[in-house]
């Protein structure tokens, strides 16, 4: 499956992939199980879809490990195809080359047509994220259960103000004789290697993540954060998102954090923002589980060897199978 438009990634991008397909997953198989009545209908979002596939080319070039996998917007169409009442899927898919965007999207719509059930169900576009989130609001109905895929490639596309956009987005349904809240679903590519690099030489980057100005934020890093050893830059972070989070959600996010492929440092963190009991519950219960064994028993070995390999090639030494 050879496409020049496949968005490329490092093996590190696996472990993101597969925290998406862990959450996806408990909404085909528990939410969405054809035995149960009253399924609700469900919408899913993702802002940038880019062609549906990565490709690695560590893992092609060390010859270990997946080159291709399902990206965030293949998963969501396979999760939608899965389940018992999809009501559509909304894709953004954006690049600033018009040339480049023109062939993604293509891309996108081709890996998107093999799931049948959708048919009609589908909607695209390819708008920078502000216009983006416009675009999709409307198109989706608060009352209903909403997951919102929100991973972008720079922090600066991920402004604060568009997140709060999608969090007021809410409607209701009735429970138990009341009417109760609910609450679009989110997941979060949090880019917190990017973030803490600009933490002081470029704080304006941070303030537009999280949506706090410079004042209400930076000193107090400075004086009870930085060197202080308790919590480094990235955790700082952290917790001023999971803080500003919390004016939408009860519940806190459900973090995971994603290693380098030599697992030396933490690249940024994925956060699935939900206050449906059953959604959060599973997640803790099964999903990160899951993701943690996956990572343990498929993904450490693929990249161990990437590493071992990058480490000999930069030495200029031969394989240890060369010399026998």
């Amino acid at each position: 499956m050879e496409n020049s438009h496949y968005e490329m990634v490092k093996y590190h991008s696996r472990q993101k992939h597969k925290f998406i397909e862990c959450y996806l997953k408990i909404w085909t198989d528990n939410v969405g199980n054809k035995k149960k009545s009253g399924v609700p209908s469900l919408d899913i979002i993702d802002l940038y879809a880019a062609s549906g596939w990565a490709e690695c080319e560590e893992t092609k070039r060390y010859g270990t490990g997946e080159d291709k996998w399902e990206g965030s917007a293949v998963l969501a169409a396979r999760c939608l195809n899965n389940y018992s009442f999809p009501r559509s899927l909304i894709l953004n898919s954006y690049h600033p080359d018009p040339g480049k965007r023109e062939a993604q999207l293509a891309t996108l719509k081709k890996n998107i047509e093999p799931f049948k059930r959708l048919c009609g169900k589908v909607e695209y576009e390819s708008l920078p994220i502000e216009d983006a989130v416009r675009w999709a609001l409307p198109k989706v109905n608060p009352c209903y259960p909403s997951i919102w895929i929100l991973d972008p490639y720079t922090p600066d596309q991920l402004p604060w103000h568009v997140i709060e956009a999608i969090g007021n987005h809410r409607g209701t349904y009735p429970k138990g004789g009341r009417l109760v809240e609910r609450k679009p679903e989110m997941i979060i590519n949090l880019m917190t290697s990017s973030l803490q690099r600009n933490i002081e030489i470029n704080p304006r980057i941070i303030s537009d993540a999280v949506g706090l100005k410079e004042s209400e934020w930076l000193p107090e890093y400075q004086e009870t954060i930085k060197g202080h050893g308790e919590m480094n830059a990235r955790q700082y972070i952290l917790k001023l998102f999971a803080e500003r989070l919390s004016e939408y959600y009860k519940k806190p996010p459900i973090v995971a954090e994603i290693q380098s492929t030599a697992q030396t440092n933490i690249v940024y963190c994925m956060l699935l923002c939900t206050d449906h009991d059953a959604g959060h519950y599973m997640m803790k219960l099964q999903g990160i589980p899951e993701l943690k064994n996956w990572e343990i028993y498929q993904w450490r070995g693929a990249a161990e060897r990437i590493t071992t390999k990058k480490k000999l090639e930069k030495m200029g030494q031969k394989e240890l199978f060369d010399f026998y």
